[in-house]
């Protein structure tokens, strides 16, 4: 009998990374938030939040897991998570799906 996959991923602790690399080999910062095994059906858009303030959306994929990135030659302040920043990833509804601070 063929199945579908489940739209949920299987097992595992759902957890969020949040990262800076100063960029010393390419002269960008790069952003990074990367979320797994989140329990929401694939394709579920969820907004990344820094200390409230919305920086963008990602895509759950079939896996239960999404990834933020972004490289510029100067970050915006909140994404240099150079303090003690509260990163919330949510539902557009508003439902917290994880948080963490930096």
């Amino acid at each position: 009998m063929n199945r579908s996959p489940s739209p949920y991923p299987a097992g595992g602790t759902p957890k969020i990374v949040c990262g800076r690399d100063r960029g010393r080999r390419f002269t960008q910062d790069l952003f990074t938030i990367s979320v797994s095994g989140v329990a929401v059906p694939a394709r579920t858009t969820l907004v990344v939040r820094i200390n409230g303030t919305r920086i963008d959306t990602v895509e759950v994929d079939d896996h239960g897991d999404a990834r933020l990135t972004r490289r510029r030659v100067q970050l915006p302040p909140i994404m240099r998570l150079e303090l003690n920043e509260l990163v919330t990833v949510s539902l557009g509804s508003g439902g917290l799906v994880l948080s963490t601070h930096n």
